[in-house]
C-alpha cells in the first residue's frame, strides 16, 4: 500500500478527479471517448471511499461523476456525493449525464448537494440522432423536458455540445438551439479523433468565430472557455475506471485497453489502494517538462494523448490526432483573444 498523503501527492495539485463509476449506458454514441469498455462493470462504494479518505484533507477538489450513464446506478451516485460532501465539503462536484433517468426527486437531491449537471446534447434532433444509437424523436423531447426540470430546480449546468465533421455546417444553428432551450456556458468541442478533413476543419473554425461574435453581440457568457485558461502549477488528473484502475488523464479512455494499460498509475480495491510507483514516478518526471511553459488544460490533455500514441503504429489515428490538436489550438487562441478583448 502506498499512502496518498506522502511526499509525492502532498506536493501536487490535482486538476480533476473523474469517477467513471459504471460501463452501463442506455445509448451507444459513436463519438463517446469511453466507448471501449466491457459495458458490464460498476465500481464499488468501498473503492470510492478508500480514495476519498486518502486524498489530502482541507483542499478543494473538482470531482466529476461519469460513466457510461451514472444515473443507471443512482444509489451509488447518491452515496458517492454524500461521501464527497462529508469528507471534502468545499469541493466542486459535477455529474455528467444524458438526462434520460433524471427525476424530480433526483434533481432535488442534486440541488441540495450543490451538484453541477453536465448534460450532453449536441443541438437539434438530427445532430443527436445521427451519432447516438438508441436516440429517437421521443428521446429528444424527453431530454428537452429534463432540461426544464434542471432549470426549475435551479441546478447549475455546464453543458457540452460535441461537434462532428458531418454536422459542422450546423454548428452555429445547433448552438443557437441549445441557447433557446435555456443553456449557457456551453463547452463547444470537436469530436475527439474523428475523421476531420481540411474543408470541415476550416468550417469548424469559421463557425466557432461566428459563435463567439454572437456571444459578444448579446453581451452574455454563452461559451465555456475553462479549458483555454492557463494552468498555474504542475497538476495531475486522476481518472478512475469502473474496474478500479486509475489513469492520469481522460484521453486514455479513448484508446484500446492494450494501449492504456501502459499508463495505469494505481488500482483501487475493496481493501485499499495499490500504486504503481515506477509508472507514477516516470509519468511525473516526464510530464513536469511540459509545465515549464504556459499550458492550458487542452494542452495537458493533448500531451497525454501524444504519449499513448507513441505505443501504436496506426498512422491514420495519429493523423486524426494532429488535426484534432490543430482544432484545439485554434479554439484556445480564439478564446484567449476574446477574453483579452473582453477585459479591456
Amino acid at each position: 500500500m502506498y499512502d496518498l498523503n506522502d511526499a509525492i501527492f502532498g506536493k501536487i495539485s490535482l486538476l480533476n478527479i473523474w469517477f467513471f463509476i459504471t460501463e452501463k449506458c442506455n445509448l451507444s454514441c459513436d463519438y463517446c471517448f469511453f466507448r471501449r469498455r466491457a459495458k458490464e462493470r460498476t465500481i464499488s462504494i468501498a473503492q470510492i471511499s478508500h480514495l476519498l479518505k486518502k486524498l489530502p484533507p482541507n483542499r478543494r477538489y473538482d470531482f466529476v461523476i461519469s460513466g457510461g450513464e451514472p444515473l443507471l446506478c443512482w444509489h451509488l451516485v447518491k452515496k458517492t456525493i454524500e461521501l464527497m460532501r462529508k469528507i471534502h465539503p468545499n469541493s466542486e462536484i459535477t455529474l455528467q449525464t444524458n438526462m434520460f433517468f433524471l427525476s424530480e426527486n433526483k434533481a432535488c437531491f442534486l440541488q441540495k448537494k450543490d451538484v453541477v449537471i453536465e448534460p450532453g446534447l449536441d443541438g437539434g434532433f438530427i445532430s443527436n440522432f445521427r451519432h447516438r444509437i438508441g436516440f429517437t424523436e421521443s428521446s429528444f423531447r424527453k431530454c428537452v423536458d429534463k432540461l426544464s426540470l434542471i432549470v426549475k430546480n435551479r441546478l447549475r449546468m455546464n453543458p457540452t455540445m460535441t461537434v462532428h465533421p458531418q454536422e459542422v455546417e450546423l454548428m452555429f444553428t445547433n448552438f443557437k438551439k441549445l441557447i433557446s432551450l435555456g443553456l449557457n456556458s456551453i463547452e463547444v468541442h470537436p469530436a475527439f479523433l474523428a475523421d476531420w478533413r481540411k474543408t470541415e476543419t476550416g468550417e469548424f473554425i469559421r463557425q466557432y468565430k461566428r459563435i463567439l461574435e454572437y456571444e459578444k453581440s448579446l453581451g452574455k457568457n454563452l461559451v465555456s472557455k475553462e479549458y483555454s485558461f492557463y494552468i498555474k502549477n504542475f497538476s495531475l488528473d486522476l481518472v478512475i475506471q469502473p474496474d478500479g484502475f486509475v489513469l492520469p488523464n481522460w484521453t486514455y479512455l479513448a484508446f484500446p485497453y492494450k494501449l492504456r494499460r501502459n499508463f495505469f498509475i494505481m488500482k483501487l480495491s475493496g481493501d485499499g489502494i495499490m500504486v504503481s510507483r515506477d509508472k507514477l514516478r516516470s509519468y511525473l518526471r516526464e510530464s513536469k517538462i511540459i509545465f515549464r511553459k504556459r499550458i492550458t488544460y487542452r494542452d495537458f490533455s493533448n500531451y497525454n494523448a501524444s504519449l499513448i500514441l507513441n505505443f501504436t503504429h496506426d498512422k491514420a489515428l495519429k493523423e486524426r490526432f494532429l488535426v484534432y490538436k490543430y482544432l484545439c489550438n485554434n479554439i484556445q487562441a480564439l478564446d484567449q483573444l476574446f477574453i483579452k478583448r473582453s477585459s479591456l
